[in-house]
């Protein structure tokens, strides 16, 4: 019989349906698989923690590793010319920093790269120390920089259309193309909308990389791992679960198997959990 804990949890995925749409998303994700389903992979291990959203991932690894780490498979084919800017979009919770960031570091650690990370809340953001940034990164190449919450740096209203930092970003975006550097600009974005107009144009954030709720199947896969450590109770079924968490990102999940720990230790007192072995109890869903 389930208990009033799952209960509420499954009850409030319909909410989480109305503010996600998640069956427009799991639709799209399913057609976007279909017509997307030739990505290259490199097979480098740079995300072994990232589950979901491989679609995505592959795209990433296209757009951002290939150029820098394989620049000869684009000179023998004569592609004189790569993408400079590649923009990771979509709703909170699914993931975009974490996956960016985990090529970032497999870059710098494993593949000697200078890497940069931006965010908007840094004294990073004036005009002279993006310049200073973006030089070193030429001198450096390859190199990728990544900046976060880019609305946040470049909002898209008309009246900052003649802003500094959305006019240095944008030249040298061009600057890059017209180099044809090793350099690589990553922006992490929650609505395309967001960003101004003049930066997604050709030649600038012109390989844009969407992620969306997680699927299904992809829901499966987060549980698997964020419980692949919890003692759950052995009637648990985790498709049957994933089948009622429509429109729940992977942040949400994250935070229902935290939940679902707390309710054992709820339901159990903190005493008795202490002075038993842990194995004893198990991490429940339903009672």
């Amino acid at each position: 019989m389930w208990d009033y804990f799952f209960k509420q949890i499954t009850s409030s995925s319909s909410n989480s349906n109305s503010r996600y749409g998640s069956n427009d998303l799991e639709n799209e994700t399913k057609e976007e698989e279909e017509e997307d389903g030739r990505c290259v992979s490199s097979g480098v291990k740079w995300c072994q923690t990232i589950v979901g959203n491989q679609i995505s991932l592959n795209r990433l690894e296209e757009a951002v590793l290939l150029p820098l780490k394989f620049p000869i498979l684009f000179n023998t084919l004569g592609v004189t010319h790569t993408p400079k800017g590649v923009l990771v979009h979509g709703p909170s919770g699914t993931g975009k920093s974490e996956m960016v960031v985990s090529m970032m570091r497999y870059l710098e650690e494993n593949e000697g790269m200078f890497v940069f990370q931006i965010t908007p809340s840094s004294s990073l953001t004036t005009i002279s120390n993006l310049e200073s940034i973006f030089e070193r990164a030429c001198r450096h190449a390859p190199s990728l920089i990544v900046i976060d919450n880019l609305e946040d740096i470049t909002p898209s209203s008309s009246s900052s259309s003649s802003s500094p930092i959305i006019g240095c970003l944008g030249r040298w975006l061009d600057e890059l193309t017209r180099r044809n550097a090793r350099v690589m600009i990553v922006g992490i974005s929650l609505h395309l909308s967001s960003i101004h107009s003049s930066l997604l144009r050709n030649g600038r954030f012109s390989k844009l990389i969407p992620l969306s709720i997680p699927n299904e199947n992809d829901r499966i896969h987060i549980l698997s791992k964020f419980t692949s450590e919890m003692k759950i109770d052995d009637d648990l079924r985790l498709s049957t679960l994933s089948s009622s968490l429509h429109g729940y990102s992977g942040a949400d999940l994250q935070s229902l198997c935290y939940e679902a720990g707390m309710n054992c230790i709820r339901r159990n007192g903190l005493n008795e959990l202490m002075d038993i072995p842990i194995k004893v109890f198990v991490v429940v869903f339903w009672a």
